[in-house]
């Protein structure tokens, strides 16, 4: 039995008409007839009863439309779940990022456009050091991951695209003695302590801040590690220290701290997405696209 014969039986059990129902069902009313008489056959039931011109359910016939009706909408609503899923339109994603990229008006805004498509895929966001969030894309408990450039060498199952630039800020105390100026010249921060992010070593912000010490002639002194910008910039402005971090996390103004740009430029920091190369889920791919740009 198809779940033709089971709609053909349900429209007719609604009419109870023969006519209107071969007219909704798009078929001649001989046909209809047919296979109504052959379902009958195939259940070894009598479905209906025909007594001068008009149709009836039989007892048999009322118990089977109600299984017939609740198989139909299973039937149906499953049909819809793996459209839906196919087209990207529901399940879920897992979105590792480092912290401050949430502080970038680039990722609420591309998340919000992909919700406003797609409200039925649930994300889940999870903030997590550098460390973690590729050991998440390993585990595969992580379908993206938002991270700091550099990358270093990633496994050849991932994939890399640049998602935001920012520029760099130095963050200080407003008591230090350079606080006032309108830009910082690096190299009288050699003997300042660093604050720099826990990152592994060659990756990440805290390559990025090491390397424009490096172009500046020093190496930094540690001041401490920490696990993200926000803590930096809590560091900084309890006199503990100074660090570089980009320019969207001049949002945290907290008092006692200033931002304040590098004399010389220094390359931006990048925020990039990195996902699997061989994505199968239709979710995780529609939502790339969105925050690729791709998609409007």
């Amino acid at each position: 039995m198809d779940f033709k014969h089971l709609r053909y039986f349900v429209t007719l059990a609604k009419e109870l008409h023969m006519g209107r129902a071969a007219e909704i069902l798009g078929i001649a009313q001989p046909a209809l007839s047919q296979q109504i008489k052959a379902l009958e056959e195939r259940l070894n039931v009598r479905l209906f009863i025909r007594a001068h011109r008009r149709l009836t359910l039989t007892q048999a016939g009322e118990a089977f439309e109600q299984k017939a009706r609740l198989a139909l909408n299973a039937a149906e609503s499953a049909i819809n779940e793996a459209q839906r899923t196919a087209r990207g339109e529901q399940g879920s994603v897992a979105i590792g990022h480092v912290p401050s990229a949430m502080l970038n008006g680039t990722l609420p805004r591309r998340l919000g456009e992909f919700h406003r498509q797609s409200s039925r895929v649930k994300i889940s966001l999870y903030p997590q050091v550098m460390r973690e969030l590729f050991a998440g894309l390993a585990a595969q408990t992580l379908d993206i991951a938002i991270v700091r450039a550099p990358l270093g060498n990633l496994p050849a199952e991932l994939e890399s695209k640049l998602f935001a630039r920012e520029s760099l800020l130095l963050v200080m105390p407003d008591h230090h003695p350079l606080a006032d100026l309108p830009a910082v010249p690096m190299q009288q921060l050699a003997e300042d302590n660093w604050l720099l992010m826990s990152d592994p070593a060659g990756i990440g912000l805290e390559q990025t801040v090491r390397d424009a010490c490096a172009q500046a002639g020093f190496t930094p002194r540690i001041g401490q590690h920490v696990q993200d910008a926000a803590t930096i910039v809590s560091l900084a402005a309890a006199g503990l220290g100074i660090g570089l971090v980009p320019d969207s996390v001049s949002l945290i103004a907290l008092p006692g701290v200033r931002f304040i740009p590098p004399e010389n430029p220094l390359p931006a920091s990048e925020l990039w997405l990195v996902y699997r190369r061989f994505e199968r889920s239709a979710a995780v791919r529609k939502l790339l696209a969105v925050l690729m740009g791709a998609a409007h």
